[in-house]
C-alpha cells in the first residue's frame, strides 16, 4: 500500500497536466484577439467592411469621396464607439444647426456660456446610422453652406488629401491636425481604392442619380506680379504668395482665419487652392471706398495694371 499510494499521486498529478495541455489545443484563443493594437487596427477594419457600402452609395449620390467619408466615421465616432454614435447613431459630430427639425441628443462637447464654461451642444439624432451617412452627404452639399465646402466638391474626386485639407481649413473640425489624421486613416486601411470608379469595390450603384445643384463660379483669377512679400494696397495689407502657397497656409502663418481670408478675398481662391507665385492676397477686410490722402498723378504706361 505505501508503495501504491505514490503510484497513484504521481498519476493524478499526470492525468491533471494532460487535461489542461489538451484543453489548450482544443479550445484555441478566438480569432481577432491579438494585441491591443491589433484590436484597436481590427475595430477600424470591422467598421469600413460594415459602411462600405453605405460611403459610396452617397460618393455616387453626393460627390463626397468615399474614402473620407469612412475616415470621418472611424475618426469622430471612434469607429463607432463614440457617446453620440452609440445613443444617437450619429457618426460625424453634426450638430443641430438652425434648421434641423429632427430628434436631437445633448451632451457636452466645445460650446460654453457668457461665462467660459462648456455646456451642453445639441447634436443630431438618426434612428438608424444609414441616416447619418446620408445626412453627411447632405451636409456638405447644402447650398447655403456652398460658401464654406463648396469648393471641395471642384476637387478630383480621387483628391482625397485635398478633401481632408479643405475640411480642415474649413473648420468642420477645431483640431488642427484634422487633415493629418484623415490620410493616416486613408492610407493605412487603404480606403483610397473605394475612391476609384468601376472596381470591385465600388461597383455599388450602376448609375446613380446626381441631386442638382446651383452653378459654381470658376476661382483661379490671375493677379499682376509684386516684388515684396508683405506690401499695402488702399492702406489695406497683402501677403504676396509664394508659388504652390495657399490661403490656409497664409492665415496660419499670420495666426488669422483661412475662412476669413477667402472672404477678404471675395472668395476668389478656395482656403485650399494652390496659388501661383506673386499671387496678391489681402489679410485685412478691404476698404469701401479708395483712400486719397497720399494720392499723386500718374501716366499709365503700356504693360502697367492698377496694382
Amino acid at each position: 500500500m505505501k508503495h501504491f499510494l505514490p503510484f497513484l499521486l504521481f498519476a493524478t498529478i499526470l492525468a491533471t497536466s494532460s487535461c489542461g495541455i489538451f484543453k489548450k489545443k482544443s479550445d484555441p484563443e478566438p480569432a481577432g484577439v491579438t494585441s491591443r493594437a491589433r484590436t484597436g487596427a481590427d475595430r477600424n477594419q470591422v467598421y469600413t467592411d460594415k459602411f462600405a457600402t453605405a460611403a459610396v452609395l452617397e460618393m455616387q449620390r453626393i460627390g463626397v469621396p468615399a474614402s473620407i467619408t469612412l475616415a470621418q466615421g472611424i475618426l469622430e465616432s471612434g469607429a463607432g464607439t463614440s457617446e453620440l454614435a452609440q445613443n444617437a447613431n450619429n457618426h460625424f459630430g453634426i450638430k443641430c444647426g438652425n434648421d434641423w427639425k429632427g430628434a436631437t441628443y445633448k451632451k457636452k462637447d466645445d460650446d460654453r456660456d457668457a461665462q467660459g464654461n462648456l455646456k451642453e451642444s445639441c447634436f443630431r439624432k438618426y434612428t438608424k446610422v444609414e441616416e447619418s451617412f446620408i445626412d453627411h452627404g447632405l451636409f456638405l452639399r447644402d447650398p447655403k453652406k456652398e460658401f464654406r465646402y463648396g469648393f471641395l466638391f471642384k476637387l478630383d474626386p480621387t483628391d482625397y488629401k485635398g478633401w481632408a485639407e479643405g475640411l480642415e481649413a474649413s473648420g468642420y473640425s477645431t483640431s488642427d491636425t484634422y487633415a493629418e489624421k484623415l490620410i493616416d486613416i486613408i492610407e493605412r486601411y487603404k480606403l483610397y481604392e473605394y475612391d476609384i470608379p468601376g472596381n470591385d469595390k465600388t461597383n455599388v450603384l450602376p448609375n446613380p442619380e446626381k441631386p442638382q445643384y446651383g452653378t459654381e463660379t470658376d476661382a483661379d483669377i490671375a493677379l499682376p506680379t509684386a516684388s515684396n512679400r508683405v506690401g499695402r494696397i488702399n492702406s489695406v495689407k497683402v501677403v504676396v504668395a509664394r508659388e504652390g502657397e495657399t490661403i490656409a497656409n497664409i492665415a496660419k502663418a499670420y495666426r488669422l482665419n483661412s475662412e476669413k481670408v477667402a472672404d477678404y478675398n471675395d472668395r476668389g481662391y478656395t482656403p485650399i487652392q494652390k496659388l501661383k507665385a506673386n499671387t496678391r492676397i489681402f489679410i485685412e477686410n478691404k476698404k469701401d471706398k479708395w483712400t486719397a490722402s497720399s494720392a499723386s498723378e500718374h501716366i499709365v504706361k503700356p504693360g502697367q495694371t492698377m496694382f
